[in-house]
């Protein structure tokens, strides 16, 4: 298992990494890439989430989660996720509220650490 201290628990996968696997094979090496690092997960599985409300196809879909997963990068806390969640779905005209994104968010950690779990 990877060790380290950056956001706390383990070391984030590198986002030009994050973006190799996006485009050579999808969400599913998206979620090879992700297997133990439970943060990581998360944000994969709020970027496809929000991704399939979008109405993106396969690949721009895994593109998308990857751009949600880089996100993360930009400063501490989830806020940087939010927004990367939010703003497209906002534009797009879909009624999505802050509110359902934090409840999907918590959703889908709570998903993420017990597939990452599942993994050890």
């Amino acid at each position: 298992a990877m060790s380290g201290c950056v956001r706390g628990e383990t070391i984030m996968p590198d986002p030009i990494r994050i973006h190799e696997a996006a485009r050579d094979g999808g969400v599913a090496a998206l979620e090879e890439v992700t297997a133990e690092t439970p943060r990581a997960r998360r944000n994969l599985r709020i970027g496809v989430w929000a991704g399939r409300r979008l109405g993106l196809a396969e690949v721009p879909l895994a593109a998308f989660a990857a751009e949600v997963m880089a996100a993360d990068h930009r400063e501490p806390g989830d806020n940087d996720v939010l927004r990367a969640v939010a703003g497209p779905l906002q534009r797009a005209g879909l009624d999505v509220s802050e509110v359902e994104i934090r409840a999907e968010l918590l959703a889908a950690g709570r998903r993420a650490y017990a597939e990452t779990l599942a993994h050890h």
